[in-house]
C-alpha cells in the first residue's frame, strides 16, 4: 500500500446512521481522482482510498460536495483536523470521507468504507504461524496496483529469545527461503529490538519485536514489486 496521510476520518467511523441508501458512488465535482489502495480491511471494515486533486480551494468544494450529498439523504458531517477539513457521508454499512488541504489549491484523499465484503485475511493464511497466546490487536490488508499487503499488531508473553526460536523454526519448516533474525540495542532506552525476515517467491515477511506488556510484535506481510 502506498503510503498516505493519517486518515483523520476514522475517528467518524462510530455511530454511523440507519439509512437506507448505499455509498455515494460519484467522485465529488471538480477534483481529479487516482486510486491509492483498494480492498483495505481494517475495524471490521473494507476501504477504498484515493487521492484526489483540483483546482479550486478546498472549502467550495468541500461545502457543494456536503450539500450534493445532504439532497442525497445521506446524513452529512463537516469537521476539521490539524491541516484537513473534512466532509463524511454516512449511512448503514458504509462511511464516504473526503478530506481536503490547500496545496496550493485542493488537494487530499477519498475513502469509502463499507462492511459484509469479504473476509480480512489472516497471518496463517499467508503462510506465517503465530504463537499459540498471540493476541492480534490489529489487523490491516490491502491491495495496491494488484499487490496484496497485511499489517498485523500482535501482543505475546513470550520473550524475546522464545519468539525468535518460535518464528525462525516456523518459517523454515513453512518453506520460507532466507530466514534471518538479528538485535538492535536502543542506547538511550537500552531497549533491545528483534528483527526477524523471510522471503518465498514474491512474498517477504518482516517482523519487528520488542519488550512491551510482554513482547510487541509488528508483523508485515507483503508482495514485491
Amino acid at each position: 500500500m502506498k503510503a498516505t496521510k493519517p486518515l483523520a476520518f476514522a475517528c467518524l467511523l462510530a455511530g454511523a446512521a440507519a439509512h437506507a441508501q448505499t455509498c455515494p458512488e460519484k467522485a465529488p465535482d471538480g477534483l481529479r481522482v487516482t486510486p491509492v489502495a483498494d480492498r483495505v480491511f481494517t475495524q471490521g471494515l473494507v476501504m477504498a482510498v484515493a487521492q484526489v486533486d483540483g483546482k479550486e480551494a478546498p472549502e467550495p468544494v468541500l461545502a457543494r460536495t456536503a450539500e450534493k450529498w445532504k439532497q442525497d439523504g445521506f446524513d452529512v458531517r463537516r469537521s476539521t483536523t490539524p491541516g484537513w477539513d473534512i466532509v463524511a457521508a454516512k449511512t448503514k454499512g458504509c462511511l464516504v470521507t473526503l478530506q481536503l488541504a490547500k496545496r496550493p489549491a485542493s488537494f487530499g484523499y477519498l475513502a469509502r468504507s463499507t462492511d459484509g465484503q469479504g473476509n480480512v485475511p489472516t497471518a496463517v493464511q499467508r503462510g506465517v504461524k503465530l504463537p499459540p497466546d498471540a493476541q492480534v490487536e490489529s489487523s490491516v490488508a490491502s491491495v495496491d496496483d494488484g499487490r496484496e499487503s497485511l499489517v498485523l499488531n500482535i501482543r505475546s508473553n513470550r520473550s524475546l529469545d522464545e519468539l525468535n526460536k518460535f518464528f525462525l523454526n516456523e518459517l523454515a519448516a513453512a518453506d520460507w527461503q532466507a530466514v534471518r533474525s538479528h538485535r538492535i540495542m536502543n542506547d538511550k532506552t537500552r531497549t533491545e529490538s528483534l528483527f526477524v525476515t523471510a522471503q518465498k517467491d514474491r512474498h517477504r515477511v518482516e517482523i519487528v519485536i520488542w519488550p512491551e506488556r510482554g513482547s510487541q510484535i509488528v508483523m508485515t506481510i507483503s508482495e514485491a514489486i
